[in-house]
């Protein structure tokens, strides 16, 4: 596990609501926490049973790979390539060292049987638009943390700037220049750009053009649950 370092993949639980004091007394109530797990465990396993033995055991999938759209598998591409993009380290200023660069085909592998998996749960042997948001979210959440907020923000934001004020609530710090340094994580990788003319004007982060697509409208509704959009906030999906 130490040796695969950074590239295990996640899934950010940051969108869910803050506890309530009735969800914290709610714990105290009925079913102990191992007896909980003992339930999940039991209904999981019983879920892979059903699916092994419908399928002919773990190796009995006969996957049809010719009917994955192929909007579907350019979206796993783009994915992949953030996700390289996001995870690299690239040299810093006064650092003679050469970075370290992630390529995107393990990503590429790693997502696409994620979508498979998801597909085959579902009862298909193809890929579908269904398979993408869960995916989108996994890639996003495997970048670094503050990366992935200060880059998460810029899409609810729809691709507009963001100032530093906005980058300081999106990771929660209080002073400018650990957002600043936020930001500037996102320019070293090629994700993003800064305009620090100064002359007046705020210092604002914006997409890089390459990357401009994931400030679109179609991406943003793969990332962001609408009920956590700003503009739908308060309201139950």
């Amino acid at each position: 596990m130490a040796q695969l370092g950074s590239r295990l993949f996640f899934y950010s639980m940051d969108d869910r609501p803050a506890a309530t004091d009735a969800d914290l007394l709610a714990t105290d109530v009925g079913e102990s926490y191992r007896e909980r797990l003992d339930r999940c465990r039991r209904h999981v396993g019983r879920l892979l049973s059903e699916v092994f033995e419908a399928n002919g055991s773990v190796r009995g999938v006969k996957w049809d790979a010719a009917g994955d759209p192929s909007v579907v598998r350019q979206w796993l591409s783009r994915l992949a390539r953030l996700v390289a993009a996001g995870r690299s380290e690239p040299s810093r200023d006064g650092d003679d060292s050469p970075g370290s660069y992630e390529a995107p085909h393990r990503a590429y592998a790693v997502l696409g049987n994620l979508a498979r998996g998801h597909a085959f749960l579902y009862g298909r042997h193809q890929l579908a638009d269904a398979d993408l948001p869960l995916v989108t979210r996994v890639a996003v959440s495997s970048l670094p943390q503050r990366l992935a907020r200060v880059f998460r923000e810029l899409v609810v934001n729809g691709g507009e700037p963001l100032t530093v004020a906005e980058v300081k609530t999106a990771i929660g710090v209080r002073d400018s220049e650990t957002a600043t340094r936020a930001m500037r994580d996102l320019v070293t990788r090629g994700i993003a750009w800064m305009d620090e003319s100064g002359q007046g004007s705020p210092t604002t982060l914006r997409l890089a053009d390459l990357w401009a697509w994931c400030g679109e409208p179609d991406f943003r509704a793969l990332l962001v649950p609408p009920a956590t959009l700003p503009e739908n906030r308060g309201v139950c999906a």
